[in-house]
């Protein structure tokens, strides 16, 4: 599995991606999807489990306009907005088929960890460890 994201904002200035491809043993591409995320995030890792691939939109943003017009870093925490995490079936190639779980504010620089459980109520969960 691999990703990356774009860096420049769509037509409307806010438009993101995430690009997912799945690579099979011969080392060929043979999915690719784009998903939209709210903004140009700085995304430096995603995750996956046995069955799912898990990315977030987290408010890292790419502000190059900060940078040109006000000397600014080209990254910017945004406080007030919320961090998302999408989660999809490992070889799936829809992207309305990504479920968005929206959590309070953070930034996640590298996942450690990320695997599926069951819990007490034998639901589904996916377990996701990461460092800031």
């Amino acid at each position: 599995m691999a990703f990356g994201y774009n860096v420049e904002a769509g037509k409307s200035g806010k438009e993101g991606a995430v690009h997912y491809s799945v690579i099979n043993k011969d080392r060929k591409v043979t999915s690719n999807v784009t998903i939209p995320i709210s903004s140009p995030r700085m995304i430096h890792d995603f995750a996956i489990t046995e069955n799912y691939a898990i990315f977030p939109d987290l408010p890292m943003e790419m502000r190059p306009d900060l940078m040109i017009k006000e000397g600014k870093f080209i990254f910017h925490f945004d406080q007030e907005k919320p961090a998302r995490y999408g989660i999809m079936k490992r070889h799936c190639l829809n992207p309305d088929q990504v479920q968005w779980f929206e959590l309070p504010n953070h930034y996640v620089f590298h996942f450690v960890n990320a695997w599926e459980d069951v819990n007490e109520n034998g639901d589904q969960i996916i377990k996701l460890f990461g460092c800031t």
